[in-house]
This record gives C-alpha cells, structure tokens and sequence, in this order.
C-alpha cells in the first residue's frame, strides 16, 4: 500500500500562470482557479504514475520480499527511513549502511546492502514502512515546461467547459496529450 505522508507545498502552476492562460482579468475566480490547478495536477500524477513537487510518501509492505523493494511515484529524491517489526512486535529502524538505494532509476530501488539479507519482520499486516520523497524537487521550475503546459490546458478546458458531460462531439488534440509521454512512467 503506498500513502503520501506529505503533499506538495505548491503547485506547478501559479494563479497568475493560469489567469494568462485563461485570459481572466483580476482575482474573482482565483478559489476556483487554485482548485483546478490541483486537481489537473492530480490528474498530471495519475496519468504519468510520478510526484511532480517533491512529495512524501510510505510504502507499506507485509514483509521484506526476495529480492528489490520498487519505489513507485517517479523520480525518488530520497529515502528518509525503513522501520520493521521485529519477531517481538517492537518497532525498528533499519540503518542506511543495511541497505542499498538505486535512486537513478524509475521506479528507484532498494536492495540489502552487499553481503546482507533483510532482517526477519513479524508476519503480520503493514510490518515494514519505507518513507521517501519523490518528485522533479521542491520548486515548480523543477517541473518540465510539457508537464506545466498540459496542466495550464487543462485547467483551460475545465474552466471554460464546466459540464460533466460534454455536448459536442469533439475530442482533445492529440498534441495535449502527447505532452505527457516523455515523462509517462511505463511498466514492462
């Protein structure tokens, strides 16, 4: 199970970014603005599998597997603590120098350090938690300028077209969406 710990302190695109965008003048409509920015974010996130800001996230395993733990959620920056439970129940930290990170990659792994095994969890239910960060990093210039673009396009088309159910029979370009896929977590 993966939960955020933490959400992103901002977003990728301002109100001001998006008022241009829109073409709306002054700050009347900026609640409504600020909620379709989060929620074209949130659908960016969905769509790519990757934190865009820097997030926090736990993964939350029933035991360590075989072989590499895989850290959904895109690039991950970092991996802040692995706690278990022991065979007695009691909560334990795992040191950094027992395992061994490939955060190059995506999704980023974790592995025992060399010459070392997982240490024996009780078998129960939620028994390890890794916390991390993930995300392109803290600031929305971190964000590549495709991703920003569909985010700002998004919140456009939602704006002007407020209904649930479309009325006409047009579709979206397939530019827009093709802004997406060079950043688009595939697995194989």
């Amino acid at each position: 199970m993966l939960v955020q710990t933490s959400p992103p302190a901002i977003e990728p695109v301002t109100l001001a970014e998006a008022r241009l965008f829109c073409r709306v003048d002054g700050a009347g409509e900026d609640a409504l603005l600020a909620s379709l920015i989060t929620a074209a974010r949130q659908d960016a996130e969905m769509l790519l599998q990757r934190s865009l800001i820097t997030q926090g996230w736990r993964l939350v395993l029933d035991a360590f597997p075989a072989g590499a733990i895989e850290l959904e959620r895109g690039t991950v920056l970092a991996v802040t603590s692995i706690t278990y439970a022991d065979m007695s129940g009691a909560t334990q930290p795992l040191a950094p120098t027992d395992y061994a990170t490939d955060l190059s990659g995506c999704p980023g792994r974790i592995t025992p350090g060399y010459g070392k095994t997982w240490p024996a969890a009780l078998p129960q239910i939620a028994a390890v938690n890794i916390d991390y960060t993930a995300g392109f990093g803290p600031a929305a210039e971190d964000v590549p300028e495709g991703i920003k673009r569909w985010i700002k396009m998004r919140v456009a088309t939602v704006y002007a077209h407020r209904e649930e159910v479309a009325t006409t029979g047009s579709t979206p370009h397939f530019f827009v969406a093709g802004l997406l896929d060079p950043w688009r977590v595939v697995r194989i």
